[in-house]
C-alpha cells in the first residue's frame, strides 16, 4: 500500500476539529465509543459492536496484562483486578488502556 499512512490516537479527540479531507480516498477510520449518537451524527455507515466480556474473561484479560507472569494473584491483587473489571463493564479496550 504505497503512500499509506497511519494515524493512531489513544486519547479522546474532538471530532469537530478534525476534517475528512485529512484522510485520503479509501481511508479507514476506526472510532471507539459507547455513544452511538456520536457515530450517527457524523454519518458513520458501518458500526461493529464489540462483544462485552463476561466477568471471568475480563478478569483473565486484565490479569494477564496487569500482572504478567503471575500464576496466582494475592488476595489484594484479586480485589484490585475485580474493581477494575467491574469499572470496565466488560469492554476489552477499557481493560487494556
Amino acid at each position: 500500500m504505497e503512500g499509506a499512512g497511519c494515524f493512531l490516537s489513544m486519547r479522546p479527540i474532538n471530532i469537530q476539529s478534525h476534517r475528512h479531507e485529512w484522510f485520503g480516498n479509501g481511508s479507514r477510520i476506526i472510532i471507539t465509543t459507547r455513544d452511538k449518537h456520536l457515530l450517527t451524527a457524523h454519518q458513520v455507515n458501518l458500526i461493529y459492536n464489540v462483544r462485552e466480556l463476561d466477568d471471568h474473561e475480563a478478569f483473565d484479560l486484565f490479569s494477564a496484562i496487569a500482572f504478567p507472569g503471575e500464576r496466582q494473584l494475592s488476595d489484594d491483587y484479586k480485589k484490585l483486578a475485580n474493581t477494575v473489571v467491574h469499572y470496565a463493564r466488560g469492554l476489552p479496550l477499557a481493560l487494556l488502556w
